[in-house]
């Protein structure tokens, strides 16, 4: 029986291995079908530092070149496994105890998670610069930025931190970097009452790029913030002017805008509000006109009450000044152009430029005022009349009556003879 079971089992052997070898093949290519092995890239992996106490007791502050705090790798496994990886499933641990000679340490990266994962450094990103200095400590206000996205209606005032003053300490060339030390708070549209929430330190450069060191130590990172949301209110400006121009000049006009600025702050103090007055502007001498930018707050008569502000940075008004020089003009009227009125029926008028000259056919007249509206003046449109109520038969010297505006004069009377006759 023992005989017969060992003739089966080496009767024909070189097939049986083959077959066997085959099969394996066959169960390899399968699972390669089903599971192929898949290559990809994992970058910004965080890294981890541990036994630094030795360089922070030796009174000594570290941190990594170019502020790099992450690696990359190579991950080579299964698809099933590898195409749901992620950076979270790696650990880049970087012993500082283990630093060279020139300062380079190399960060050790597994995947505690899964295990028969190939993992290779990409480059040399693994490889990590390690630059020791002496500490600085520094404080910094804090300085709370919101959004400009208010409600309608709604004003964002003044954000307040508490605490309002951080302490950062790390390596000198890495705080030396920090500008500003800020929150942000961010606003919507249905924020209408005030925002009490805590936000994440940020230490900014002076460009406005994030510093982000793990070398650093900031007293408090987390910020309780307040930030107001006011209600808005629209109040009339109030702006005169004071003194008068130099000799020989007039003020022919002013104007400013805007007429009404917007306020925000609380009910109570908005309500004290009714307007906003500006200082006089002095036109004291003026030989010209005028075009000048006011700032508000610092033209106001009154300050604002507490707690309310200008819903614009920094309000102006634009004021202008119409200063014109006073000259004087001559103009010829002729004769025929000078009306009589209340004349008596019955009678004859004859016009002559004065008693002893009744050949000439016009008068001069001669004017003054501001340039701007002396310059409009012609014999055209200009009205002149004499008011012959009160003449008798002959002779009648009559001042005339021009009609004039916008403060032009006469500079001396005018008059003209004028002769009645009765009809016969």
């Amino acid at each position: 029986m023992i005989k017969k079971i060992k003739q089966t089992l080496t009767h024909n052997t070189g097939y049986k291995l083959l077959a066997l070898v085959l099969g394996f093949l066959v169960w390899l290519l399968i699972l390669n079908t089903e599971d192929p092995v898949e290559t990809r890239d994992i970058t910004d992996i965080t890294i981890t530092e541990i036994n630094a106490d030795q360089i922070t007791e030796a009174g000594k502050a570290y941190s990594f070149a170019g502020d790099v705090n992450t690696v990359s790798v190579r991950v080579r496994g299964k698809s099933s496994l590898v195409s749901h990886l992620t950076r979270n499933d790696f650990s880049a641990v970087v012993d500082l105890s283990k630093l060279s000679i020139t300062g380079a340490v190399t960060a050790d990266v597994t995947c505690p998670r899964y295990t028969g994962l190939e993992i290779t450094p990409i480059g040399s990103s693994t490889v990590l610069n390690v630059e020791i200095e002496d500490v600085m400590k520094k404080s910094f206000n804090v300085r709370v930025l919101t959004s400009s996205n208010a409600p309608a209606g709604k004003y964002i005032g003044t954000g307040t931190a508490t605490p309002n003053l951080v302490t950062v300490s790390g390596p000198a060339s890495v705080v030396e970097q920090i500008k500003e030390a800020v929150v942000d708070v961010g606003v919507t549209s249905f924020n209408t009452g005030d925002i009490t929430t805590d936000s994440e330190l940020i230490l900014r450069r002076s460009n406005g790029d994030e510093v982000k060191a793990s070398s650093l130590t900031i007293s408090q990172n987390i910020i309780s913030v307040s930030v107001p949301i006011y209600n808005t209110k629209s109040v009339p400006v109030k702006l005169e002017v004071s003194g008068t121009p130099a000799d020989e000049y007039e003020l022919i006009s002013f104007e400013y805008e805007p007429k009404e600025i917007s306020l925000a702050g609380p009910d109570d103090a908005l309500d004290q509000i009714e307007e906003i007055v500006l200082g006089n502007y002095d036109l004291s001498g003026a030989k010209e006109s005028i075009e000048e930018t006011i700032t508000v707050s610092s033209a106001m008569t009154e300050e604002l009450p507490a707690g309310v502000v200008f819903t614009d940075a920094e309000p102006e008004i634009a004021f202008a000044a119409d200063v014109q020089p006073i000259i004087e003009k001559t103009i010829d009227i002729s004769l025929d152009k000078v009306l009589l009125n209340n004349t008596k029926t019955g009678y004859s008028y004859e016009k002559s430029v004065s008693l002893s000259d009744t050949t000439s056919t016009s008068v001069a007249i001669t004017v003054s005022g501001a340039k701007e509206y002396v310059d409009q003046l012609t014999a055209a449109n200009l009205n002149v009349s004499a008011d012959c109520s009160k003449c008798t038969s002959g002779n009648n010297t009559i001042v005339l009556a021009v009609e004039l505006d916008n403060g032009v004069t006469l500079v001396n009377p005018v008059a003209i003879n004028v002769i009645m006759t009765g009809e016969n």
